[in-house]
């Protein structure tokens, strides 16, 4: 069986730490389900063995050397999921910028980006977990000492690109702060500013980008951001704009140095 335990608390957060687990998000509702975990918190640990991505992706990762955290807190605004879903990827590019240095940027849907590899990835969900309370369930795995992937040529890491060794529990509390002053400022009235600041950090605004379909054919667009819905909005080269949403498309990694 999973196990976990309270390590402290940071920022109001209580922090609970797995050894080893399978994926922090379904170990993160089992703990959201007991009394005497409740929201906000964050699970943790340094070896996830079978993580979630989007769309069902498995998440790799290899042990002791990067960390994978689950925030679950109350649902701010429900109505306002898509608005939410940037406002919290905003969240961990800044908390990667700090902890590092690096430029990073948001890759549609929430993957992270750092010169054309990915070092982040995120998945937020909203959770019933028992009659009444609906939690937000973010799950964030960060590359963080890691330096060699097996068939994974656009993976990379914090150390990968500074030479530094970070202590994994220092990342884990940055990344906390980011997400609590996220939160905790989020609303409508901030809409304005989330959406500027997200079109902002978007990888490859702007910019030709190949878009792979379910079929496997692949066709060629200029990004031109991300609607209300949570859709990109491509340009064809006849200047006609198509709205996708994730699943119906991926845009995939190319002419990575």
């Amino acid at each position: 069986m999973e196990e976990f335990y309270f390590t402290d608390i940071v920022g109001g957060w209580k922090l609970f730490y797995s050894p080893v687990c399978r994926s922090t998000q379904n170990l993160a509702l089992i703990c959201a389900a007991q009394t005497d975990c409740n929201p906000p918190f964050v699970l943790y640990t340094y070896d996830q063995r079978k993580g979630r991505g989007q769309g069902g992706n498995t998440w790799n990762s290899q042990p002791g050397n990067n960390i994978a955290l689950s925030l679950v807190s109350p649902v701010p605004h429900p109505d306002e999921s898509v608005l939410l879903n940037k406002a919290i990827a905003l969240a961990a590019r800044s908390a990667i910028e700090e902890i590092s240095g690096l430029e990073v940027f948001i890759k549609w849907p929430n993957d992270l980006i750092v010169r054309n590899r990915k070092v982040g990835g995120l998945l937020m969900e909203v959770s019933q977990i028992a009659e009444g309370k609906r939690w937000l369930c973010t799950g964030l795995g960060i590359n963080v000492n890691q330096t060699r992937w097996e068939d994974l040529p656009n993976a990379s890491s914090l150390k990968r690109f500074t030479g530094n060794d970070y202590a994994l529990l220092d990342v884990l509390k940055i990344v906390v702060r980011h997400f609590q002053q996220k939160l905790d400022t989020f609303g409508w009235e901030q809409k304005t500013r989330i959406e500027q600041e997200f079109l902002n950090a978007l990888w490859k605004l702007n910019k030709e980008v190949t878009a792979l379909l379910p079929n496997g054919s692949e066709f060629m667009a200029i990004l031109r951001g991300v609607d209300q819905f949570g859709r990109v909005i491509l340009e064809a080269p006849d200047g006609s704009e198509s709205t996708w949403h994730h699943g119906q498309i991926r845009l995939i990694l190319k002419n990575i140095f």
